[in-house]
């Protein structure tokens, strides 16, 4: 007995999105319908991993490293302190470099100097 199969109709998709989905369906050498329904049927019967199972290895390497939860919260406290500091640096060099009248172009040329 051959499995049930039915039909579905899909509106509102971009054209360009159409036109992706044909360019991808000719390099794999389907249809834009084979290739549209593969990807549907593949993503219904392949569920991604959960977040535990993401976390997993850094859940593993933390607690072979023997670090204690206080030394885990202040190295991702230090980083966030680290961050916003680059954030604020990155700010002010933006903002003194737009108050000297350079264009938008040539600020972005000055912080990559």
């Amino acid at each position: 007995m051959s499995p049930q199969t039915a039909t579905l109709k899909i509106t509102g998709l971009l054209f360009e999105t159409l036109q992706a989905l044909d360019v991808k369906a000719q390099q794999s050498g389907k249809s834009v319908e084979e290739y549209a329904r593969e990807l549907i049927e593949e993503d219904v019967a392949t569920p991604g991993p959960t977040f535990d199972e993401i976390l997993a290895p850094i859940r593993q390497e933390v607690a072979e490293s023997g670090i204690t939860d206080d030394e885990l919260d202040e190295l991702f406290m230090q980083a966030r302190r680290d961050w916003r500091a680059q954030m604020e640096k990155l700010a002010a060099e933006v903002g003194a470099a737009w108050q000297s009248e350079l264009s938008a172009v040539e600020v972005l040329a000055e912080m990559r100097r």
